[in-house]
């Protein structure tokens, strides 16, 4: 039997007021929840952006720059912006620490960066592009186009990080060089859990970091770590990343071996059989921040019966 218009009228009457019952319950639960606002969480947001440049610039003489662009917020919300900016080349070697408060984690101009721009894309895609004009006591424009964000390092809510390499325009005495480029980016919504966790200044371990182009631009950048004490924030890892003109390529068998004269390693050998049978880099460094034997590394890989030049950046660090 069909029902009477009047009692089609009561039910829709009855089930808008369910429905507005409903919706109210819920959003008072999300907001309970502190769902609604991320910033009222805990307020330990993190975010950092990474650059290492590496090539021959002017003179046909070796340049590297490593940009460390990391923003950490304060119980206040606002973000407290710290920024390491170092260059090293045969003509020009500076290292440039500065850090500011501002009022969100948006990149800022800071002593040693004039200016600094990021854009995404409009298809809400990984590609991101920066231009970023450094001041070293002379003037350096840096431009990175569409890095593609395409290697996944760390995929937690609390720790997500990934990795992109491509070219970098580099603009200095009014000349252009196109060096090789590796970016990585680090979010955190709570730092708290995998970034700055509770004992990390008392943490045990020996960290290798590899990055690293051949003759081929074919880069080479590896992350491994063993940790000896007991820490749920950061365990022993090995990673790293192969990439080609064919495309990239994910390591984890990674051996690193070195003999140690004083606190700094000398003569690194390095294997990377998942590339090819028998693949491996040979590098001395030439370090230039000891404060944990930071510097550029000059070398050879061997893939086959083919051995070329590398060059690029590498950390010994005891934590």
């Amino acid at each position: 039997m069909p029902l009477s218009k009047g009692l089609l009228i009561v039910l829709t009457i009855i089930i808008s007021l369910v429905g507005l019952f409903l919706g109210g319950y819920l959003y008072q639960t999300l907001s309970n929840l502190d769902l609604v606002s991320p910033n009222r969480i805990e307020n330990k947001h993190y975010f950092s952006d990474e650059i290492f440049i590496n090539g021959l610039g002017p003179n046909n003489e070796p340049l590297f720059i490593h940009l460390l662009l990391n923003r950490k917020q304060r119980a206040s919300g606002d973000y407290l912006h710290y920024y390491t900016m170092e260059i090293v080349s045969p003509s020009l070697s500076r290292k440039i620490m500065q850090e500011q408060v501002s009022a969100d984690a948006t990149l800022i101009p800071l002593h040693g960066i004039k200016n600094i721009t990021r854009q995404t894309e409009e298809d809400l895609s990984t590609r991101e592009s920066y231009a970023i004009t450094l001041d070293f006591g002379k003037e350096i424009a840096l431009k990175l186009s569409r890095f593609q964000g395409d290697f996944l390092l760390h995929n937690k809510l609390d720790h997500t990080k990934y990795a992109s390499a491509g070219k970098a325009l580099i603009t200095l005495d009014g000349k252009e060089y196109e060096l090789n480029a590796l970016l990585t980016k680090t979010f955190a919504q709570n730092y708290s859990t995998y970034v700055f966790f509770d004992n990390f200044d008392q943490l045990d371990s020996t960290t290798h970091v590899v990055v690293a182009w051949d003759q081929n631009d074919q880069l080479y950048y590896l992350d491994t770590s063993d940790t000896r004490s007991k820490h749920t924030g950061y365990g022993s890892h090995k990673w790293g990343y192969f990439g080609s003109k064919l495309g990239g390529k994910k390591l984890s068998n990674i051996t690193i071996t070195h003999a140690t004269t004083g606190k700094n390693p000398t003569e690194w050998q390095v294997s990377l059989p998942e590339i090819e049978d028998g693949a491996r880099l040979e590098f001395k460094v030439n370090y230039h921040d000891l404060s944990r034997a930071a510097g550029l590394l000059k070398g050879k890989v061997k893939l086959g019966e083919t051995e070329t030049e590398i060059s690029g950046y590498a950390i010994y660090a005891e934590y």
